[in-house]
């Protein structure tokens, strides 16, 4: 009893004036303050606990935190850090509220970046600091894994790193997931909001030249899946909207409403998902934005080369595989490498790339930058317009069939 008494009688005595919730704790040395917090929905007490070495940091984080609480009306008590959370958000959050590409997107930020990294840290001892930092790390980061291995002063001196973009990317994913955690009352604010993002990178899109489109339309004459790829030069449409053209959606225009895509894991599908799985690992999908929701004139040739394809088919995809399945789209973009190199074109134009040249001839056409967003569902390489035109039909049209005759292909 006597210790206990001493140990009260040290505590009082380091107390000052309107100091009462400040105290040196008997057992470590440590100095504690404690803020009294609104009650929480269970009305049960709460108390924020600050703990520091000296005196003047216990008072200065005190006198910290009673401004946020003034603030926000309530401060953070949970001692979560930022991975444990990061992965909890993911699973329970993300993946019941975005698409599965999205959440594909969240995991490999998290995963990747932002637990090695940072997510040791508490949640609520993010600083927009931390976050700056997280940016920088990644930027100066190798591309290619096989350099991250090396000491740095092994790296090549034409080492590439990673882009702003790519930062931005794991930037725009720590924000969500932060943002989440103010919501369930985890923070009071979201450091990230306090972060200019990292630019956005410049890097051009390879596309082909009219001449060389030309040279590889020749060549796909012949080709036993000559109509696939020459379908997304005619047209400049996404991937996975060509992959999941159905036959019953192909007449006098083509339905591009839905997209076949790829995805490895879907352990949990957000309600307002609308998908149907074709195959393992396959699922024709909705686009992102109703801007993708379109229907493009179909007109010559790619009308008699789609046709020609069909043949006496009346449902089912209009594109397979030699064994009749469905084309994996990771698979078309291995292929579409290697028709590149068969047709004798010696610049590595991704599949996307068919998507700029596309835009890039209707452009050389002279085609009006709305019809063009018409065609190809809102194009990335153009300025989103305030005014934007929709149903010019007549206009798609002509556009179409004048890239048709830039591109014919002699029978």
């Amino acid at each position: 009893m006597a210790n206990v008494m001493a140990n009260v009688g040290e505590i009082m005595a380091t107390r000052g004036k309107g100091e009462s919730s400040v105290y040196k704790r008997a057992a470590d040395g440590m100095w504690v303050a404690a803020i009294e917090l609104p009650r929480g929905r269970d009305n049960k007490r709460r108390r924020k606990v600050i703990v520091r070495k000296s005196k003047k940091d216990v008072l200065a984080e005190l006198k910290k935190q009673r401004d946020l609480l003034g603030t926000h009306g309530d401060l953070a008590t949970s001692t979560t850090t930022l991975g444990q959370w990061a992965r909890y958000w993911l699973e329970e959050i993300a993946a019941r509220t975005v698409t599965p590409n999205t959440v594909n997107g969240y995991r490999t930020a998290v995963n990747q970046w932002i637990v090695p990294l940072i997510g040791q840290l508490k949640l609520d001892r993010v600083t927009p600091k931390h976050v700056r930092d997280l940016s920088l790390s990644i930027m100066v980061t190798p591309k290619l894994k096989a350099v991250r291995d090396l000491p740095e002063e092994e790296w090549p001196e034409d080492t590439e790193f990673l882009s702003s973009t790519y930062a931005r990317l794991i930037h725009t994913a720590l924000a969500v997931c932060l943002k989440a955690a103010v919501n369930d009352g985890k923070i009071t604010h979201n450091p990230c909001d306090k972060v200019t993002k990292p630019p956005k990178g410049t890097k051009a899109m390879l596309s082909l030249e009219a001449d060389d489109a030309i040279k590889v339309l020749r060549y796909l004459s012949t080709h036993k899946d000559g109509a696939l790829w020459a379908t997304y030069l005619f047209t400049g449409a996404r991937r996975g909207e060509i992959l999941g053209l159905t036959i019953d959606r192909v007449g006098d225009f083509l339905d591009l409403s839905w997209q076949l895509q790829h995805h490895t894991t879907l352990t949990t599908i957000p309600a307002d998902w609308e998908h149907l799985k074709v195959a393992e690992q396959l699922y024709l999908c909705r686009p992102k934005s109703k801007s993708g929701w379109r229907r493009p004139p179909l007109v010559e040739p790619l009308k008699s080369i789609i046709e020609r394809h069909i043949g006496t088919r009346k449902d089912g995809f209009v594109f397979l595989t030699e064994d009749g399945s469905p084309w994996n789209p990771l698979e078309a973009t291995k292929e579409w490498r290697r028709v590149l190199d068969a047709a004798g074109i010696d610049e590595p134009v991704p599949l996307h790339g068919l998507r700029h040249t596309a835009v890039d001839l209707l452009y050389e056409l002279e085609v009006p930058e709305h019809v063009i967003s018409e065609i190809v569902g809102h194009s990335s390489r153009s300025v989103t317009r305030s005014y934007r035109t929709r149903g010019d039909i007549k206009r798609q049209t002509a556009a179409l069939e004048a890239l048709g005759k830039l591109l014919a292909i002699a029978e």
